[in-house]
């Protein structure tokens, strides 16, 4: 079987779109989706700076992945607050 790799403008996107339809959740169903795709998003997340701390990386990619690795707490943290707030919901409906 062959590996998927994603690119960080691939979870970029997925992460836009995921924050776009945030305020749109009006059901149990789909905060439920919502928050199975924000998990999978951190899985993402969390695979790809493991992955960039396994590997020595010059020049701009170097400088790129210093930045992602830099800013990971502060993402995980962040999508940490939109589940709480989501998980909020289903308890109110």
């Amino acid at each position: 079987m062959k590996k998927k790799y994603f690119t960080p403008n691939e979870l970029a996107k997925e992460l836009e779109k995921l924050v776009a339809n945030k305020d749109k959740l009006s059901t149990k169903p789909e905060i439920s989706d919502w928050l199975t795709r924000l998990y999978v998003i951190a899985g993402k997340l969390t695979i790809a700076q493991k992955a960039c701390r396994e590997h020595r990386f010059t020049g701009a990619a170097a400088e790129t992945v210093r930045l992602f690795l830099d800013e990971f707490p502060s993402t995980m943290v962040w999508l940490h607050q939109l589940a709480e707030e989501k998980i909020a919901m289903l308890e109110e409906k």
